[in-house]
């Protein structure tokens, strides 16, 4: 490390370098041989054993302008053609799964702290065991551990910590939501999760919710992680499939029933699941809120939609399959040769045409004034056969591209009211790919196309790629470098393929000059835009190596896992220039923030005396108004939420953890009709705690509800008595807020009434606002559907 001064700091030594006292020794007995004969000799230099303090004390001593330094330093190259880009892929089973327990921790931790400042009654250790589980996250965040590049049993050990935790706080979960219900007097109930018991190297399958005509109401519960308002589409697995799905207030609400299916990657086997169903419906959560949905069993009058569905391939059918309910006959289920005709799927925003492989060829959006903008986005599968290359955990040395069949997938397309689906198994590699249109009116869950791949790799790198002809980024695109910032990142031709990649945390986009594509995922991974053989993109799901790079590692691993890696994909139309600084939408960051931050979804079963006085009815829309009643900004995000005590009695204060994306303001959706407007401005933001229902600021509390500013000098800004005169949060901005608990309410149950506090007034117009916003939507995109629909019977005319 140099500065301009004439002190200079050179670390020594790597990951084992003092692994034990031999070489400890030796390391201090030979660099103490060095310094001697340096500082003898006549160039006027002084060496010495040094610490960072002593450095950084030496110069402060003699300080001086400094240049600054933007970027990072990707990719790292050490020797000749090794760039060390390989472990940004390496094992990704175990980087998603660092980041569902990440989304866990921070969900429950936000839970916890709501109750503690509602005064509700948790469990004892309920704080330590979150605080345990963070641990566990962090732990994993070890640079062996997170880049995949440890050996079998530490890697088994870091897998059994982060499942374990993951389990443990989602039991946290259910008890602080049954808290919740006991203290509304629901107390005869128990909940439950929809994940089932898998061990710690299988994915995270769900579990099946099982419905007879005596089992009477099934509540599904709902916690929203974000401090904004959403509309979800909540996936279940249940039995038989006859179920209806009922709001808060017992009204049927849109559902739909499709098939689950089998599938063996190693015997390349695709069949229909017997005894268990996927049930989806649309739900709406207000923000930091709680909400409830019933599920009831209806033999003969089942509201939930059958899809249609067509399949091409070789597929299997279990004699339990209940084929009446979801309309599988002869006329729907077909068997069709390899050279189906092209089909697509769609909903209000968008249409997807796929071959016969089942893989994307154009993308269309149906813009306001009813004009149809189509791209092409040709969707393939490919190898990187390492076999005779050196690629290692850390190195990414490519060998030939081969492309992975498709002709020869078994392809289904499911169109229902819900959601439009298209899934393709490969028989010539261990991959499955699905992609759906959601079929909602509301753009942050209807205008993006979900592609979920599970995938097994055996021999090389694979990878997926999107071939965009009229979107050429000429080897430009960018990549975020923490979720909360953009990098810029440029194609080398004159390089390898490995020098061009980069992680991708969580986005990465490419554009011209009209239109912009971003694909969000669901956890890390190594991506790059190239332009040879046309601009396209692609991103490496899985990777296996067949020889050590000797980079550290020391042996060649064989315990890949299969993984699911799920994308988000937009499409944006650039309306004016955009930002010099990189930036995403605001649009775009709330898809991904759907993504990587899903709801909490768990089960409750009444008892017997709760069934009788018919459970469902004494539920309000929320447990309890626990959220928020106005949502943060939609480029403001809630960080973490913490209470001041681990028991409800002691609490007085929250602190809350608060940041601020930088948007661009110069994009819309493509089916969009003008740019969005907010984040226009360089301005800061500032949030109201006062939307926390009696419990934050802003009401005549005798003293209670101040609000303080924490800063890195002083990090108790409320013990320093540091009020916060503003709560503006300036764009890139991160800031810690406390803010006292409002104690003459707390405790109290705070239901919404006409002649409630102010808080509960807020709370109830919000709501009526929420739902005025919901209806005038609605009735603007069924118009124009209506409209769209008469268009299209008139030119068949």
């Amino acid at each position: 490390m140099l500065y301009k001064n004439g002190h200079v700091l050179v670390p020594l030594g790597y990951d084992f370098y003092y692994a034990d006292a031999v070489k400890l020794n030796a390391q201090v007995h030979n660099y103490a041989r060095l310094f001697s004969a340096l500082n003898r000799d006549t160039i006027g230099l002084t060496t010495h054993f040094s610490t960072l303090k002593n450095y950084f004390e030496s110069t402060a001593v003699t300080p001086r302008a400094l240049p600054v330094l933007q970027g990072d330093f990707l990719p790292y190259n050490d020797v000749r053609d090794d760039y060390w880009t390989g472990f940004y892929s390496s094992r990704p089973f175990f980087k998603a799964l660092a980041r569902q327990l990440s989304a866990e921790v921070r969900a429950t931790q936000l839970l916890l702290s709501l109750c503690l400042g509602w005064g509700r009654d948790v469990p004892a250790d309920a704080a330590a065991r979150v605080l345990q589980a963070r641990r566990a996250g962090a732990l994993f965040q070890h640079h062996d551990a997170i880049a995949g590049t440890c050996q079998t049993a530490p890697t088994a050990d870091f897998g059994r910590k982060l499942h374990d935790a993951r389990d443990d706080v989602r039991v946290v979960q259910r008890e602080l939501v049954y808290a919740a219900l006991r203290t509304r007097g629901d107390a005869d109930v128990t909940v439950l999760s929809t994940h089932g018991d898998v061990p710690f190297n299988a994915l995270d399958l769900p579990a099946t919710v099982t419905l007879t005509p005596t089992s009477g109401y099934r509540a599904v519960i709902l916690v929203n992680p974000l401090a904004h308002e959403r509309v979800d589409v909540v996936p279940l697995r249940v039995s038989p499939p006859f179920v209806t799905v009922l709001n808060s207030d017992n009204e049927p609400i849109t559902s739909q029933i499709s098939p689950l299916w089998l599938w063996d990657p190693l015997k390349t086997k695709v069949g229909l699941m017997g005894g268990a169903y996927s049930l989806s419906f649309f739900v709406r959560v207000p923000p930091l809120g709680v909400t409830t949905y019933f599920l009831t069993f209806e033999a003969s009058s089942s509201v939930a939609v059958e899809p249609d569905i067509t399949i091409w391939g070789q597929y299997e059918a279990p004699s339990t399959f209940v084929a009446k309910h979801i309309k599988v006959s002869t006329d729907v289920l077909h068997i069709a040769a390899y050279d189906e005709p092209i089909t697509t799927i769609s909903n209000h925003f968008l249409s997807v045409a796929v071959n016969s492989g089942g893989l994307f060829s154009t993308v269309a959006a149906q813009t306001a004034g009813d004009q149809e903008v189509k791209l092409p986005f040709v969707e393939d599968f490919a190898l990187y056969d390492s076999t005779l290359t050196s690629s290692g955990a850390y190195i990414f040395k490519p060998g030939p591209l081969e492309p992975i069949t498709a002709w020869q997938n078994v392809v289904s397309v499911v169109r229902g009211n819900v959601y439009d689906e298209v899934t393709s198994w490969f028989r010539s590699k261990k991959v499955k790919r699905q992609a759906r249109l959601y079929h909602s009116l509301d753009r942050q869950m209807g205008d993006f196309i979900e592609v979920v791949h599970t995938a097994l790799e055996d021999k090389g790198e694979m990878v997926t790629r999107y071939t965009t002809s009229k979107i050429d980024h000429k080897g430009t695109f960018f990549t975020d470098v923490n979720g909360f910032s953009m990098a810029e990142r440029t194609f080398r031709k004159d390089l390898p393929v490995s020098a061009s990649y980069f992680p991708v945390a969580s986005t990465l986009f490419w554009q011209n000059s009209n239109n912009r594509i971003s694909v969000h995922t669901s956890h890390s991974l190594g991506a790059s835009c190239q332009t040879e053989g046309g601009p396209h993109c692609e991103f490496m799901l899985d990777r296996v190596a067949l020889h050590d790079d000797g980079k550290g590692l020391g042996f060649v691993w064989e315990d890949n896992l299969r993984t699911e890696t799920t994308f988000r994909i937009t499409l944006e139309r650039i309306w004016k220039p955009v930002l010099s600084t990189p930036a995403t939408s605001l649009f775009s960051r709330q898809v991904s923030s759907g993504l990587q931050h899903p709801l909490v979804v768990l089960i409750g079963i009444p008892g017997p005396s709760a069934a009788s006085i018919g459970w469902s009815s004494s539920m309000t829309t929320s447990l309890y108004p626990m959220g928020l009643a106005q949502s943060f900004a939609p480029d403001m995000h809630l960080v973490s939420l913490h209470a001041d005590a681990d028991n409800a009695s002691a609490v007085t204060a929250l602190t809350a953890v608060v940041a601020r994306y930088a948007v661009d303001p110069a994009l819309a959706p493509l089916s969009g009709v003008e740019a969005e407007s907010a984040g226009a401005a360089d301005t800061s933001f500032c949030p109201d705690f006062a939307a926390w229902p009696c419990m934050g600021a802003g009401a005549d509390t005798g003293g209670c509800g101040a609000v303080y500013r924490n800063t890195l000098a002083s990090r108790d800004g409320r013990a320093a008595g540091h009020h916060a005169e503003s709560t503006c949060v300036a764009p890139m901005g991160i800031q810690s807020f406390t803010f006292e608990v409002n104690c003459p309410r707390r405790g109290v149950k705070c239901i919404p009434t006409e002649t409630g506090t102010r808080e509960e007034q807020l709370w109830q117009k919000a709501a009526g606002d929420r739902q005025h916003q919901v209806e005038e939507q609605r009735k603007h995109e069924e118009q124009r559907l209506q409209q769209k629909q008469k268009q299209q019977q008139q030119q068949q005319q």
